[in-house]
């Protein structure tokens, strides 16, 4: 295996500029010697950009976006930029609320060069505790539309995506998937690229020696507009993608039980009001094939 593979670190920023900078001195301390670190901010209101200037100078790049354009395109915003800088080996798309431990590239490298895998991912904690958010990623069911996040390595024998927090991906996937579907916007576009890479005959790799912290749901919260909007309106737009007719039955039945009525319990536990209207509003949307970025 030739050694010191060239990667692109992309870190999307957006009002987040405390989480980003104490990932970035993370990533300043990674044993993986030949990287660029590429700060993505996706238009926030504040003085995100100024902070970062002052506290890195010219040893990351900083690429500003005109609009937020969500995770999917604000990501693939720092992709495209990065490869018109260098032709990098890697891509590595990770989440700002994260910390790195300093040998969680050289790990997750190897595995993408020793199993000939397109995209690898890392084995995450949560940041406040020991609990494992994830074991690298998880499973789709085309059936019902639910994918799940693994939580032991015992499980992880079959992964049908990895996580979006910490995801590895090769200049050939790259170039193979052309990124993320940028009408997911919030939510899923890493479930919808895997499924898509694999369907190109492109392999999923696990990294079990990758480790990660992250903060979970910290962007836009479990109880916001955002989240539930998003969150609904993508499970049938990568529904849509992924499945056959012969799926509708059960996918409706799952998704109006399982999602629907499951978020509608978990807002009634927390003593939240539950934003009935954009029930109405994802349904509307979906009818009229309105993705992308849309007013919550």
């Amino acid at each position: 295996m030739r050694m010191h593979r060239t990667v692109a670190i992309i870190v999307l920023n957006w009002n987040g500029a405390d989480d980003t900078i104490t990932c970035v001195q993370s990533l300043q301390r990674l044993t993986y010697p030949t990287i660029r670190i590429y700060i993505v901010d996706n238009h926030s209101s504040g003085d995100d950009v100024l902070r970062f200037r002052e506290q890195f100078g010219d040893t990351v790049t900083i690429v500003e976006n005109s609009n937020n354009e969500g995770y999917a395109g604000g990501n693939n915003r720092g992709l495209s930029y990065a490869r018109n800088e260098q032709d990098y080996d890697y891509y590595w798309i990770l989440n700002n609320d994260t910390r790195v431990m300093p040998d969680a590239l050289s790990a997750m490298v190897t595995v993408a060069e020793t199993g000939h895998c397109g995209l690898v991912g890392s084995h995450i904690n949560y940041w406040e505790s020991e609990d494992t958010y994830c074991e690298i990623g998880g499973r789709y069911n085309k059936w019902t539309g639910i994918d799940r996040l693994h939580h032991n390595r015992l499980q992880t024998e079959q992964l049908d995506y990895i996580s979006g927090c910490s995801l590895l991906i090769s200049r050939k996937a790259y170039q193979e998937t052309k990124g993320f579907d940028k009408r997911f916007f919030l939510y899923n576009e890493e479930v919808d690229l895997c499924l898509r890479a694999q369907q190109q005959g492109i392999r999923l790799g696990r990294a079990f020696d990758s480790r990660v912290e992250h903060h979970s749901a910290k962007t836009t919260g479990y109880f916001s507009n955002t989240y539930f909007y998003y969150f609904l309106r993508n499970k049938i737009l990568l529904f849509k993608k992924h499945s056959r007719w012969y799926h509708y039955p059960s996918f409706i039945l799952a998704y109006l039980f399982y999602y629907c009525a499951g978020m509608t319990l978990r807002y009634t536990l927390k003593n939240k009001k539950f934003p009935v209207h954009l029930l109405y509003r994802v349904a509307h949307d979906v009818f009229h094939q309105r993705w992308s970025k849309q007013r919550v």
